[in-house]
């Protein structure tokens, strides 16, 4: 006969390749890796640039006479910025082209173009923009790109129904390089000044100096403005609408005008009072590798039903303490709160061979179904995977085939939760000419190692500890003559959220020390999490670094640190 005999609900974290690839398929925004928020990708309004310029998506500005209302067509430098000096700049559809799979945006000097409005003016730039087509009210846009390296914008932006929203607005010379510079402008004021908000702040990488990724969240009441996942800027509708415009020279308008539709922008322009490009830096790209827009779909994933059921967030309590805990009860859609309520177990059809099961509509989970046919044998063979591939929160139903009333099979199912990898924010010193990190000995990670550039990605080296045991540390400045004061510390992040911040994730700290410094930690048992994750360690000359940080001096290492359960 066929018997049912073993039925084990197992939510595991997959190992750290198999969670790489679910990240790249999935494209999940920067800023949630894991998709709490349960996004939805707008494919009409975002591109990966690998089949070259998608018109039907995007509206070249100047192509086939279109541009923005208005029109927006270029900009005559006002002298006083340019030492008298007239001059320029239009959009050139000409400018703007797919190689490699990057989309370039070419800031020229080209003073014998063929202008759209010679007059009298002097024209002398040309550059490039374009924006999408479709639009979205509320959601979450991101970019991954490298700035031009001229006295260009390289800008990242949306326009409609009154608004601007200005992510950012880069320089790619002179003092601006490293400036995040973002903003609202309201534009049922008219022309500038019209600013609902605007903030800078210095980033510790210069926007040309290589490819980051930037972001921004839009909703009813707020905006969050990201760098390679991290939160540099926000506002909130009621900042905008209760501080009075008199009262700081961050906004002129008391309105709040991101309630319309965002075209999404990227283009390059030429503001004179930050200056304007020299012929010789020129030609220049703003280069960009992907943009991707998304919009939070209506759905009833796991921080919905947390906040229903008024759980603690725990995947591993069991609120009624019944046979499941709350993640199990959440997969197959049971009442966290009630223990006659685990929602519905799987069932076999004799007749038929079917075994069914419902699962949580979740693009994290993937089911599989393991059989054996003698329980004395240790090892299970996997009949059925089933990637949940809609994420919508609804039930689904699954069905496998496993056999006759004849056969006689023992059957497991095995839900995993495959979370992508998050992105680190970087961490580098600028200048190894007179000290770097020459050895880093953590456990049974021993590397040797000469001037890596300021910083060196060894997250194909490894080291592991069980939870609440002590691990020896040694690490060894190398010097090109004098000695110095060099400064050390040591982060792992315990519960893989992307970040070092989190209490006990700072493992080490030690300095100065002009000579190999050792000691040892104890891995903290606070979190959860087992498996790999990241460990970052930093050296800099004459102060303690921070997990986040370019210095002067000194040099940082990133290895992969593996989380083994307490024995």
């Amino acid at each position: 006969m066929f018997w049912i005999k073993t039925i084990r609900y197992c939510i595991a974290c997959a190992a750290l390749a198999a969670c790489a690839a679910a990240g790249a398929a999935t494209n999940y925004p920067h800023t949630d890796p894991g998709n709490l928020g349960n996004w939805v990708l707008r494919e009409d309004m975002s591109d990966e640039f690998t089949n070259g310029l998608d018109h039907a998506k995007w509206q070249v500005c100047a192509k086939d006479g279109v541009y923005w209302p208005g029109p927006f067509k270029g900009r005559i430098y006002n002298t006083a910025y340019t030492g008298g000096v007239p001059g320029g700049w239009q959009f050139s559809p000409d400018n703007i082209h797919v190689t490699n799979g990057l989309l370039k945006i070419t800031t020229k000097y080209e003073p014998d173009y063929d202008w759209y409005q010679p007059g009298t003016d002097v024209w002398t730039h040309t550059t490039a923009g374009m924006w999408s087509k479709q639009t979205f009210v509320h959601g979450y846009m991101e970019v991954k790109c490298k700035s031009a390296p001229a006295f260009a914008t390289s800008s990242f932006w949306t326009t409609g129904g009154g608004a601007e929203l200005d992510v950012f607005e880069s320089v790619g010379q002179g003092s601006r390089i490293y400036k995040m510079w973002s903003s609202i402008h309201d534009w049922q004021l008219g022309s500038q000044p019209n600013r609902s908000w605007t903030q800078t702040t210095d980033l510790p990488f210069s926007f040309p100096g290589g490819f980051h990724v930037y972001g921004a969240e839009v909703t009813a009441d707020y905006v969050k403005i990201y760098a390679d996942g991290q939160l540099v800027h926000s506002v909130t509708r009621d900042w905008v609408e209760t501080t009075p415009a008199a009262s700081t020279d961050l906004k002129e308008s008391d309105r709040w005008p991101m309630i319309g539709d965002n075209h999404v922008w990227v283009d390059s322009e030429i503001f004179e009072w930050w200056g304007v490009p020299d012929p010789s830096s020129l030609p220049a790209d703003y280069e960009v590798e992907y943009i991707r827009v998304w919009e939070k779909a209506p759905a009833f994933l796991w921080n919905q039903y947390v906040a229903l059921y008024s759980l603690s967030g725990s995947k591993t309590n069991n609120t009624d303490a019944d046979a499941l805990n709350d993640w199990a009860e959440y997969v197959f859609n049971g009442n966290p709160t009630n223990p006659a309520d685990v929602g519905a177990m799987p069932t076999f059809d004799a007749t038929t061979g079917e075994y069914a099961y419902l699962l949580r509509n979740d693009a994290l989970l993937t089911a599989h179904v393991l059989t054996k046919t003698n329980l004395h044998d240790a090892s299970w063979s996997t009949n059925d995977t089933v990637d949940i591939a809609v994420n919508d929160g609804a039930m689904g139903t699954n069905t496998t085939i496993l056999g006759t009333a004849g056969d006689r099979l023992f059957v497991k199912l095995l839900v995993e939760e495959v979370l992508p990898p998050p992105t680190y924010p970087p961490s580098k010193g600028n200048n190894v000419t007179y000290e770097w990190i020459a050895n880093v000995t953590i456990g049974s990670l021993n590397r040797t190692s000469g001037k890596d550039g300021g910083y060196y990605d060894g997250t194909a080296i490894s080291t592991s500890a069980a939870k609440g045991a002590s691990v020896a540390v040694s690490l060894t400045p190398g010097f090109s003559s004098s000695t110095y004061n060099e400064y050390w510390r040591i982060w792992i992040d315990l519960n893989f959220d992307g970040d070092f911040t989190d209490p006990g994730e700072q493992v080490f700290s030690m300095g100065p020390s002009t000579t190999t410094a050792t000691g040892s930690f104890t891995l903290p048992a606070t979190y959860a999490y087992t498996g790999p994750t990241r460990m970052r360690v930093s050296m800099k000359y004459n102060g303690f670094p921070t997990s986040v940080e370019t210095f002067n001096y000194g040099e940082v290492e990133d290895y992969t640190f593996i989380v083994q359960p307490a024995p």
